[in-house]
């Protein structure tokens, strides 16, 4: 086992075109020093379980129609650099279901597996003005064209996250306090993920300086449905008497 030397992207490539959407739908710190390296990328790995689980086409337009408190968004998750042994690699978009060529969220993450099991997704963001970079999962080969030089790293927004002993889902979020806001009134932002074959449940709330919650969901976590398969879903279980999905 080998560390992990920590990567950057610059991102020069603006993506422009129709959206359709799939027929189905209408912490940690950065810095990581006691990852593993595999030599090359393990479908049986539980990396590539939880990189088939993140992504796909997801929505919450099921739970918007049962709780109205609740928005209608959308998220479309690609593998990107997937020729690359450091990863896997992750571009997410995050929208209004209205607005899917308008993304309010747009994330690249990187997956490294611990020495106890768990695994680390990174987290960075892309460089302004991060629309520009809008639809690139639209490409057969995200992001191909860019070299892993310059993200801004979102030191403190690390999602450490654990496959269950069922091989079923995975769980994690952020740690704390650490990961910072740059939206006014947040001081500080968390995040809770569960991962599984069927979706994604995501809480990402945002906190003042005295910790109280001035942003995101008060009740519970965004139902994101998957709504059209994902080219990873060939993950094979982590273990033989794994009942992981597919």
């Amino acid at each position: 086992m080998r560390s992990k030397p920590r990567i950057s992207i610059r991102v020069v490539a603006a993506v422009t075109g129709t959206v359709m959407l799939p027929s189905a739908c209408t912490t940690l710190t950065q810095t990581r020093t006691e990852v593993t390296t595999p030599e090359a990328a393990d479908p049986r790995s539980s990396e590539s379980t939880l990189a088939a689980w993140l992504t796909g086409s997801f929505s919450t337009h099921a739970q918007s129609i049962a709780n109205p408190n609740f928005h209608d968004l959308h998220i479309e998750a690609v593998a990107c650099w997937t020729n690359r042994t450091d990863g896997p690699w992750i571009y997410l978009e995050q929208s209004s279901s209205s607005t899917i060529d308008q993304p309010y969220k747009q994330r690249v993450y990187q997956l490294v597996e611990n020495f106890d099991g768990t695994i680390t997704m990174l987290v960075f963001a892309l460089p302004d003005p991060p629309l520009a970079h809008a639809l690139a999962w639209k490409l057969p080969n995200p992001l191909n064209d860019l070299t892993p030089v310059l993200l801004t790293p979102l030191d403190g927004c690390a999602i450490t996250m654990t496959i269950a002993e069922s091989g079923a889902l995975a769980t994690g979020g952020t740690e704390g306090s650490t990961c910072e806001s740059s939206h006014t009134g947040v001081a500080y932002a968390t995040t809770e993920l569960i991962a599984s074959g069927d979706g994604l449940q995501l809480w990402e709330r945002g906190y003042d300086a005295s910790g109280s919650i001035v942003a995101g969901s008060r009740t519970g976590p965004c139902v994101f449905v998957r709504c059209a398969p994902s080219n990873a879903l060939v993950a094979q279980p982590i273990r033989e008497d794994s009942t992981a999905q597919k």
